[in-house]
């Protein structure tokens, strides 16, 4: 999910009596929350190599995303040493994302900075914007229980940053945050051809703070 707001297109024009009816969509909403943390695990039927590639290519969002209007990635810096004096694995590549998210009338664009691990490991992290006060996800991916399979960890924590955004924050998780594994797999279904495994969902946790 990948996700600073450098220019809101956000805009409603419709009159008085339809700008209400818009606010109290959300009027049923008991409570807000500032932020949502939420981590998804499960064993799906492709490779780890071949989820961090999906899952790399900012370019190609626009192209499966329902909600990512527009998507740029630039920047790239690979880097040339992998492992640290210790032996630790380290990043291999840095880049920039531009990315245009959200639902009419809520259309935002933020930047990200993001850090890849190939083939394992993808972390983006978003600067404050209108729109949120920090937004940050992580994929990592690891060697299933069977060939050609990987376990795949999506973890995303994110807060809005006003009241309004908040009340809005579960349609937005639920349209956007909650389907995102699922639509990565489909998109490596597309790419690849049938998993070779059933999709297995390991954990799902989502907790509000």
């Amino acid at each position: 999910m990948l996700g600073v707001c450098r220019h809101s297109l956000c805009s409603i024009r419709s009159g008085s009596l339809q700008r209400r009816g818009f606010l109290n969509m959300f009027g049923n909403v008991q409570k807000t929350h500032k932020g949502i943390h939420y981590v998804e695990q499960v064993e799906i039927g492709y490779t780890p190599k071949q989820v961090f590639d999906v899952v790399s290519n900012v370019d190609e969002y626009k192209q499966f995303l329902k909600h990512v209007r527009d998507s740029k990635q630039y920047n790239y810096k690979a880097i040339t040493q992998k492992n640290d004096n210790l032996g630790n694995m380290q990043p291999t590549a840095y880049m920039n994302a531009d990315l245009e998210v959200g639902f009419p009338p809520f259309i935002e664009k933020y930047t990200s900075s993001i850090i890849l691990r190939d083939p394992d490991y993808v972390r983006v992290e978003a600067e404050p914007s209108r729109l949120f006060t920090h937004l940050e996800n992580i994929w990592e991916m690891k060697e299933g229980s069977v060939a050609k399979s990987c376990i795949l960890t999506f973890y995303v924590n994110f807060g809005f940053s006003n009241e309004l955004y908040q009340k809005v924050a579960n349609t937005f998780f639920n349209l956007l945050v909650k389907t995102m594994t699922d639509s990565f797999e489909k998109r490596c279904n597309s790419k690849y051809g049938k998993p070779s495994v059933t999709t297995r969902i390991i954990k799902s946790e989502t907790t509000y703070h």
